[in-house]
């Protein structure tokens, strides 16, 4: 909702913290892998490439060009949808503290929200009627009571 001078609607900005991303480093050199460099074997475990099969060293660290861990968050919310990343960046670490940022649970964050959808669609088919907001403001008169407060209800939430 935005504020009646123009202005911002929120009183104060929150920006996340720091974002820390999955770092790999050969065990002997230290040297920072690049992501070509690591494979997962069968149980999902990291190993370096290359006839060593040694585990490299994992660590969270910040992201950086030359830690190789950095993530393009155009091609998150592309693969994901904004909400969805969203919704996993807080769920990963509350604002102002350091986000340690893996997309293995992103994908349970997307069941979470296609959930939440149906059955919004749900309690919506079962207790409002499907009308369009021209209809739905000539038909009012004709809701029931309970349908009355459900819509009133809806409305009063998305304003909050």
């Amino acid at each position: 909702m935005i504020s009646r001078d123009g202005g911002e609607p929120f009183k104060q900005l929150v920006t996340q913290g720091m974002v820390h991303g999955r770092t790999f480093k050969d065990p002997d050199t230290e040297r920072f892998l690049r992501p070509k460099e690591v494979t997962l074997d069968s149980n999902g475990d990291p190993m370096m490439v290359g006839g060593s099969g040694k585990a490299p060293l994992v660590s969270f660290e910040k992201m950086s060009k030359s830690k190789y861990n950095g993530v393009d968050p155009v091609e998150v919310v592309k693969t994901y949808g904004a909400d969805v990343t969203r919704l996993h960046i807080l769920y990963k670490a509350p604002p102002r503290e350091v986000l340690e940022w893996e997309t293995d649970s992103i994908v349970g964050m997307q069941r979470w929200l296609v959930r939440l959808g149906r059955l919004v669609d749900t309690v919506l088919e079962e207790s409002l009627p499907r009308l369009s907001i021209e209809s739905a403001k000539k038909t009012y008169d004709e809701w029931s009571e309970e349908t009355r407060e459900l819509y009133r209800e809806i409305n009063l939430s998305i304003r909050k």
